[in-house]
């Protein structure tokens, strides 16, 4: 009963997260970054979150050619940023609670996972390797939500933006290659093994 409880919470808890950040995340997604959060996620260098900002209103002083110093204005210092940033920051924040649902779910599929395959005579190794993977990107996400706070508050540097990035990298890797075994292995076997 106690292990049903904990399924339902933590599928209802990431379905709702998902939701709430999706909901969060719309008004970041602008004809100059259609992928929303994401594109702060992957910019590897200050020009890049520069370009980013930009594209949500962030406030920068100018040089004279025009373009943004990367200096934070007294707007910005004083919190005063547009919807968009602020909408940045909220989904950012929001992240952490997602991390701590999606990181249970995959870790507890995982292991479903391999307990099943285990009974049916398959290895194991990637499905226990990928339940500790998860829990590495959920510390990835973490330095990567970091890393965005930063940049949001207007604290951008090539260092911090290069970290953001690896970080995210790292982090949807992993998040794409336990989906991927999930699905092989948990629908595909699982299908396969009721024919037989």
């Amino acid at each position: 009963m106690r292990s049903k409880l904990s399924w339902i919470i933590i599928i209802l808890g990431t379905l709702v997260m998902v939701v709430v950040m999706s909901i969060t995340g719309k008004p970041l997604k602008t004809p100059e970054t259609p992928s929303g959060i994401i594109a702060l996620e992957l910019a590897g260098n200050k020009a890049e979150v520069e370009e980013v900002l930009t594209a949500w209103g962030f406030p920068f002083f100018a040089n004279p050619e025009g373009r943004a110093r990367g200096f934070r204005s007294m707007a910005a210092v004083f919190g005063h940023t547009g919807a968009k940033i602020k909408a940045a920051k909220q989904n950012t924040y929001y992240d952490f609670i997602f991390i701590l649902f999606y990181t249970a779910l995959f870790y507890m599929l995982c292991k479903a996972t391999v307990r099943w395959l285990n009974n049916q005579g398959h290895t194991t190794f990637l499905g226990t390797f990928l339940s500790k993977a998860v829990i590495v990107s959920a510390f990835l996400d973490v330095i990567e939500n970091t890393g965005m706070l930063l940049s949001l508050s207007g604290n951008i540097s090539d260092g911090s933006a290069a970290i953001t990035f690896i970080a995210s990298i790292i982090k949807w890797s992993i998040v794409a290659i336990t989906i991927l075994y999930l699905l092989i292995f948990g629908i595909y076997f699982g299908i396969y093994s009721r024919r037989k």
